[in-house]
């Protein structure tokens, strides 16, 4: 049987395998210079968020109707927010912006003074921020809805009803928009094309499958029931459970 050597490196030939002290601080150098530089680049995001955490207080106020009555801490917001998104490129930024200042609009509306150069400027405002988002989030649901109330506010009906469906597209099901995007589809149906109204019927037997009572309470209100019953003709099995829903107080 052949004996195996063991082979033991020398202690010469270990410590030529150590790092020099050149070698180990230079390690260390370029360890810290990557360091440095994920710190630095991540500081415009924490810069951002940062600030997008204490500007959310005042937007939260302002679509409430909780501002100055001058309206002058409301356009300041609203541009600020505007120019936070510029610097930043961010979509979540641009998203603020854009309801800051369908707030203004909203607000200005609501106002007993003249609106009307003051509304058109703020809603003008809106889409193009809301527009910048989308460039850079393109599958926003929440963005395309936004984008497509600022459009029908500025009675651009039938970009507001494309809008609409991309909202559709992006976000198909979401509990917390059904009720907004049914809304919307009310006042866009008779713009929208062929592929918008497949899917506003979908949206509205899907809504009455399971939200009933806010479907038929906002049917009632917006006087609807002749929109829904052109929407439900190719679906019948809908359109009996809305008939019967129409008879129930």
């Amino acid at each position: 049987m052949r004996a195996t050597a063991t082979i033991i490196p020398s202690e010469a030939a270990a410590a030529r395998a150590l790092p020099t002290p050149r070698e180990w601080w230079g390690a260390v150098a370029v360890s810290l210079a990557l360091g440095l530089a994920l710190i630095v680049l991540a500081l415009p995001r924490v810069s951002l968020e940062g600030y997008l955490l204490t500007a959310l207080p005042g937007l939260d106020a302002l679509e409430a109707g909780q501002t100055p009555e001058d309206g002058k801490a409301a356009v300041t917001l609203a541009q600020d927010l505007s120019a936070m998104a510029r610097k930043s490129g961010a979509p979540q930024a641009y998203a603020l912006a854009a309801r800051a200042w369908i707030a203004v609009a909203k607000r200005s509306l609501a106002s007993a003074g003249p609106v009307g150069k003051d509304v058109a400027e703020a809603l003008a405002q809106a889409q193009a921020a809301q527009a910048e988002g989308l460039a850079r989030a393109p599958a926003d649901q929440y963005g395309w809805q936004r984008l497509a109330y600022t459009l029908s506010q500025r009675n651009d009906w039938i970009t507001a009803a494309h809008a609409w469906g991309m909202a559709m597209r992006t976000g198909p099901f979401e509990p917390s928009l059904m009720g907004v995007k049914f809304r919307s589809g009310l006042a866009l149906w008779r713009y929208m094309d062929l592929d918008e109204r497949a899917r506003f019927s979908w949206l509205v037997e899907t809504f009455l499958q399971t939200q009933r009572q806010e479907m038929m309470a906002q049917v009632r209100r917006f006087d609807a029931i002749a929109t829904v019953r052109q929407a439900l003709a190719a679906r019948p099995a809908a359109a009996a459970t809305f008939e019967h829903a129409l008879t129930e107080p």
